[in-house]
């Protein structure tokens, strides 16, 4: 049985009212560069686990409001694109250096249950089928990420 956990402090957040000049940090960032971030946050020692997911994300494009959608986001790890790799947790680069990331829109009523259960070890299916139900429809696919099917 792991140790009782020490009562933590949560960093200070965002309360209402924000001033209508606020901008957030995130407008006009990439996923790429939204999962740098969140790997580059300093790890918790003797942590049970983690606040923070680095490994999946989501976030809101430009589409979202119209598609009434959120973009679910995976990073992609090296041993996924190379079985030799051992260290499991290691993101996987782009060409330009960047952390590979791929994403598909999510309804945003189900987006939440999506976080929370076992879509990571889902995501490529998931995101096969909306590559898929996208192209017999004809529209535009909002994914990236390589084909799963």
């Amino acid at each position: 049985m792991p140790p009782p956990q020490q009562a933590r402090q949560s960093p200070p957040a965002s309360k209402p009212p924000i001033p209508s000049d606020f901008k957030s940090p995130w407008i006009d960032k990439t996923a790429e560069a939204c999962a740098a971030f969140l790997h580059a946050m300093p790890r918790e020692e003797n942590a049970y686990a983690e606040p923070v997911n680095r490994f999946l994300f989501t976030a809101l494009t430009e589409f979202s409001k119209e598609d009434d959608t959120v973009l679910m986001c995976r990073v992609v790890l090296e041993h996924e694109e190379d079985e030799s790799r051992e260290d499991r947790n290691m993101p996987a680069k782009n060409e330009d250096g960047s952390i590979k990331v791929e994403f598909f829109p999510v309804a945003t009523e189900r987006v939440q249950m999506s976080m929370w259960t076992n879509d990571r070890l889902k995501f490529a299916e998931k995101m096969g089928n909306y590559q898929k139900s996208r192209m017999a429809k004809g529209e535009p696919d909002r994914s990236q990420g390589k084909r799963y099917w």
